[in-house]
């Protein structure tokens, strides 16, 4: 079974890509964005899990 570590750590790399995609195509606010909910996310999984 996948555990809510894996989901996260599956969602951050999905959302690294989308920002860089967005990076990329000159979309720098959502591009931003996206970076920020990466860190986010990576930071709610190694303190909170």
């Amino acid at each position: 079974m996948i555990g809510p570590s894996t989901i996260l750590a599956v969602l951050a790399v999905v959302l690294l890509l989308f920002a860089l995609l967005q990076f990329a195509a000159g979309n720098l606010l959502v591009a931003g964005v996206t970076m920020l909910a990466v860190s986010l996310t990576i930071f709610y999984r190694e303190t909170r899990l």
